[in-house]
């Protein structure tokens, strides 16, 4: 075969497969060596890597025959972790660390920020009309939280209260620590966490729930 400058020979499909082959010399003698044997059983040292954002399905970064779990960059300055093609955990530009959510801010009572050991919901919170509850979340077995709610009306009451669920416990306790107006309280249904409004008018409301073990 005529002699062919390497510019001049087609470019390569992409990515490669591994099975292609380029010349090497080893001992003198010019052979023939697969692209997935150039690095094999080699520790490869390099100053950085830089790989593709990837997606929660098809995060970037990951291991031989579980392509749709480990780490991808949804967005600038964010890590997120994948498992099965789900989303699991990620940290936050602003330096959060969220487990089950994509937010600080969520609306589900049960996603959680890992703060200081414990698990901490941000409630987005909502409104409650006078002689009526509104539930906060539903307790876990084994578990206790602590509730703080803030009321949003010119008073801006506020209350406290820590609520633990045993197993086999009828109905679930909660033990009220502080509380600024007894009309305006934590309360438990079943299972239910409640903000109960006995104030006279329909009070707006935001709860922040710590769950403590």
């Amino acid at each position: 075969m005529a002699d062919v400058k390497i510019s001049q020979l087609p470019s390569a499909s992409t990515p490669l497969a591994g099975t292609e082959v380029l010349p090497i010399v080893q001992g003198g003698v010019t052979s023939k060596v697969a692209i997935s044997d150039v690095t094999a059983g080699r520790a490869t040292s390099m100053t950085s890597v830089t790989v593709a954002a990837g997606a929660v399905g098809t995060p970037s970064i990951t291991t031989t025959g579980d392509t749709n779990t480990g780490i991808f960059f949804p967005a600038a300055d964010t890590i997120a972790f994948a498992k099965g093609g789900a989303e699991v955990s990620r940290f936050t530009s602003g330096g959060d660390f969220l487990v089950g959510t994509t937010t600080n801010t969520p609306s589900a009572p049960f996603a959680k920020v890992i703060v200081g050991g414990a698990f901490r919901t941000i409630y987005a919170g909502g409104s409650v009309a006078n002689a009526s509850s509104a539930t906060l979340f539903t307790i876990t077995v084994d578990s206790a939280y602590l509730v703080t709610v803030q009321t949003g009306n010119a008073s801006g009451l506020s209350v406290t209260a820590l609520v633990r669920y045993v197993s086999g416990g009828n109905p679930a306790a909660a033990t009220i620590l502080s509380i600024d107006n007894a009309a305006f309280t934590v309360t438990v249904s079943g299972t239910s966490v409640q903000i109960t409004n006995a104030l006279g008018g329909n009070v707006v409301y935001a709860a922040n729930i710590v769950r403590i073990f």
